[in-house]
């Protein structure tokens, strides 16, 4: 065990004694009412080895914290991403909770779905020294390894980048993960069928640019009952950060046509934010999209812009 190692394990036994910063492993596993979860300190095996650790990641960018990464088709081609969903997860506390709702929970939008398919995790942890670690995902049974009859390898990569993506957004810090089944078992080094490649058998961040939808809607949520000038947030990557907002009434007439502007156009999503003016409408239910701006065009033979949307009640 090297030093780093040993700083991370005398750091995570003096939390439990409340006399060190909360920089070591941070519990979330399910109710101590559950016998077969109740956390434990952790064994030794656990912890980062010097040869294993992960490299030094810094936190996600403000704007993509808490939030919950499912599935969803692309427009026009119908190329599966990962969208955002905004929720109540804010912190390492959630980490179970937020694996748990990307994995089995039901997404709050319709076009959404989770492509992980097998058991939920039973515990997360997150092992982390300061300037290295990994989120520790314990699951059921090893039958929740297997790659389910059915599901291709681009379901089986994003399944994983679903859990990855979420517990680095919820636990605000981009370190890698583990999986493992068992208390004490060896790290999952084929999940889903995709090897693990990270340091010590763990699983990265895949890309951006390859597994997110480069548009979401975060606010507000869907079906919300809203009334005169409604707030819409998200995020985008898009042509020099410009995201087109339109609405629909249910006759598919639309009624509103504007552009929203993102903090900055690229290299990540980034922040935007629009007043969707709903006065003088009538009541009922309108669908409301953000687009990505598409400066090439289709008939140019781009795919088209990319596309969010969310249903709203006006009263």
């Amino acid at each position: 065990m090297g030093p780093r190692t040993q700083a991370a394990v005398v750091c995570g036994m003096l939390v439990v004694l409340g006399g060190c910063i909360p920089s070591g492993p941070v519990s979330t596993s399910p109710p101590a009412s559950d016998p077969s979860s109740t956390p434990t300190s952790a064994p030794p095996s656990a912890a980062p080895r010097d040869d294993a650790a992960a490299p030094a990641q810094s936190p996600p960018p403000p704007g993509t914290r808490g939030l919950v990464y499912v599935a969803g088709p692309r427009a026009r081609t119908g190329e599966l991403l990962l969208f955002a969903e905004q929720t109540s997860f804010a912190g390492r506390k959630d980490l179970l909770a937020a694996a748990r709702a990307a994995t089995s929970g039901a997404p709050a939008d319709p076009d959404h779905t989770s492509l992980w398919r097998t058991g939920a995790p039973v515990a997360v942890r997150l092992w982390w020294d300061g300037d290295e670690g990994y989120y520790d995902v314990r699951l059921p049974d090893v039958r929740s390894t297997e790659r389910p009859a059915g599901t291709t390898m681009r379901e089986a990569h994003l399944a994983i980048q679903q859990v990855v993506w979420t517990l680095q957004s919820v636990g605000g810090i981009a370190a890698p993960v583990r999986f493992h089944v068992g208390r004490r078992g060896d790290p999952v080094t084929d999940l889903l069928g995709v090897p693990a490649t990270g340091p010590g058998a763990t699983y990265l961040a895949a890309d951006h640019g390859g597994v997110l939808s480069r548009v979401d809607i975060l606010a507000p949520a869907e079906g919300a009952r809203v009334q005169g000038e409604v707030a819409l947030s998200g995020l985008a990557e898009s042509f020099e950060g410009t995201v087109a907002i339109r609405a629909f009434d249910e006759s598919g007439r639309r009624v509103h046509d504007d552009s929203a502007t993102a903090e900055q156009c690229c290299g990540r999503l980034w922040p935007w934010r629009h007043v969707l003016d709903t006065s003088g409408w009538e009541p009922g239910t309108y669908v409301v999209q953000a687009l990505t701006d598409d400066p090439v065009g289709i008939d140019n033979g781009s795919d088209g812009p990319e596309i969010d949307t969310r249903t709203i009640v006006v009263r």
